[in-house]
């Protein structure tokens, strides 16, 4: 699969998210 430039900032976007989340409060299973 051809990783494009959308999709590594899409990945950033997604970490920086997940991040956050879990850093601000316990993470939600699901």
């Amino acid at each position: 699969m051809l990783a494009t430039r959308a999709d590594a900032l899409a990945l950033v976007a997604f970490r920086a998210y997940l991040q956050r989340t879990i850093g601000n409060g316990p993470a939600i299973d699901g």
